[in-house]
Order: structure tokens, then sequence, then C-alpha cells
């Protein structure tokens, strides 16, 4: 496995996998967290994504479920998502 994902790279690949609530989001962390050299506290998980939000990256739909805006990603983030997708389906499963 190759180095540990940052926060922001970490919620990219969980919504490209499809979309989660916050309190989702944060029990993949802890998953990730336990099985990786990288820590993710609620308030890293938070901060990113409140990046995700503010950049137009994700928006919150009528279910409060945080969504990716697959349509706006420049086409490397896409492919960058695709990857780290991989990797988590691989990590958290």
């Amino acid at each position: 496995m190759g180095p540990p994902l940052t926060r922001r790279e970490f919620l990219l690949g969980v919504l490209w996998l499809g979309p989660r609530t916050p309190g989702e989001i944060r029990e993949l962390a802890k998953v990730y967290s336990d099985r990786n050299t990288a820590l993710f506290t609620p308030e890293d998980v938070e901060k990113a994504v409140d990046h995700f939000l503010v950049a137009g990256l994700a928006r919150i739909n009528q279910d409060g479920m945080l969504v990716l805006e697959r349509k706006s990603l420049h086409p490397n983030l896409r492919q960058a998502a695709e990857h780290i997708a991989e990797i988590l389906s691989k990590t958290l499963t």
C-alpha cells in the first residue's frame, strides 16, 4: 500500500464511491485510521467536508447526504478520485 491519504484525498475517494451522511464519513474515517498510519479526527473530517462545500466540490442533498459534484470536477481530479476510490474500496472492506 502507498502512503496514507490526506483528509481531502480520503473524502474525495469516499464520495466517489457514493453519497454519504456526515456520520458515515466519520465512521469510515475511523476504520481507515485504524488500518493505516493516518489518524483522522472528527475535526479533520469536518474540515475536509467544509472545504468541499465551500469549493463547490460537493453539496448536501435533500436527504442530508454529502454528494460529490462529479460533473464540475477537473478531469485530473476525476482520475484521482477514481484511483483513490479503488484504494479505499480495498482498504475499507
